[in-house]
């Protein structure tokens, strides 16, 4: 069986281009995002909900103060979500729209991660980490007052980031944060299993992120693979191999069988 993907139920993925692969496995980090510069424009909305104590603490807290308590509140958790740096996984390696939106139009790369405790891959960094809920509602932010406290915001923010519209669902994605660090995170280099090359990565490009893996193998004493996306011949999926001759194979042919037809009739198309 060529196809290693259902191999793989263990592993979490990492889309992205050609370009930054040298960096990548030269520093053995992934790069981190504040929301606000994602492509979804939901990501950090959420629905504000404030309990008073009593009806008299609401009117009095509320309006015509300007710097009320129900804006103190949400500007402290909107200043919370802002110091936050997310990084982006999947649970698959074959979503077609995945290559195109984040490896460049299937030019780019996959990384491969072994994830049995995803918090692991992360090395020397406090990250949070959860798989995404997909949802058509706003995620809702109830604060009690008196008794929201401070060191309950991260639990707080956590439902807001990992919270998206539900048309994001096909990602399956698994996100990891933290506001302890800048735009690069330090992985930890034994739990990166392979690179996927997509299908449209060139072949002098392939030669390179396959020396860039052999340097970083030898660095690290580690034995990452190179894979390899490829059209299945029958349906609309990606298949993942490991050996390029069969890649290649598969991105040159369509048929996968070569059936045994009558003779006679028309003028045929082969002879």
């Amino acid at each position: 069986m060529n196809d290693i993907f259902p191999n793989l139920s263990s592993s979490l993925f990492k889309y992205g281009p050609v370009k930054n692969v040298a960096r990548t496995l030269q520093n053995c980090t992934l790069g981190f995002s504040h929301l606000k510069d994602f492509n979804d424009i939901y990501e950090s909305e959420y629905r504000f909900v404030h309990f008073f104590k009593s009806e008299e603490d609401a009117r009095k807290l509320i309006d015509p103060v300007p710097d009320n308590a129900m804006k103190k509140a949400r500007d402290t958790i909107d200043d919370q979500l802002s110091k936050y740096r997310v990084s982006c996984f999947s649970r698959r390696a074959n979503i077609s729209l995945m290559w195109s939106h984040y490896a460049d139009d299937h030019k780019g790369v996959c990384y491969c991660f072994e994830a049995q405790r995803p918090e692991g891959i992360f090395s020397g960094t406090q990250v949070g980490w959860g798989g995404v809920i997909y949802s058509s509602e706003l995620p809702t932010v109830t604060v009690f007052q008196e008794h929201t406290r401070v060191n309950m915001l991260p639990t707080i923010a956590s439902d807001v980031i990992l919270t998206k519209p539900m048309e994001w669902a096909y990602e399956e994605e698994v996100r990891f944060w933290t506001s302890a660090v800048g735009p690069a995170v330090s992985f930890d280099p034994t739990k990166l299993r392979a690179i996927i090359v997509g299908r449209r990565t060139s072949d002098p490009e392939i030669d390179q992120i396959m020396l860039e893996i052999d340097e970083y193998n030898q660095r690290n004493n580690q034995s990452v693979e190179m894979w390899f996306a490829h059209r299945n011949a029958a349906r609309f999926t990606l298949g993942i191999c490991s050996n390029r001759g069969f890649r290649d194979s598969a991105e040159t042919s369509i048929s996968d069988r070569i059936p045994i037809l009558p003779t006679g009739g028309d003028q045929a198309v082969t002879s």
